[in-house]
């Protein structure tokens, strides 16, 4: 499978994402070999929506 599905309990709440590693180089750039990039998604819309809420900017209250 080209990627991970992970499931996190937090509390009652479930978490799904999935997680992608890709990695960049060829035989001629040995030093880039090692250097995995992992990139994790959310796989459902619950799970979308929560974290754009965590991350949206607090306003203060006036």
């Amino acid at each position: 499978m080209p990627m991970l599905p992970v499931e996190m309990k937090i509390g009652v709440k479930r978490f799904n994402r999935i997680t992608t590693l890709t990695s960049f180089g060829s035989m001629q750039d040995a030093p880039m070999q090692g250097m995995p990039i992992e990139s994790s998604f959310p796989a459902d819309a619950g799970t979308r929506a929560h974290f754009e809420a965590a991350e949206a900017p607090k306003t203060k209250r006036e």
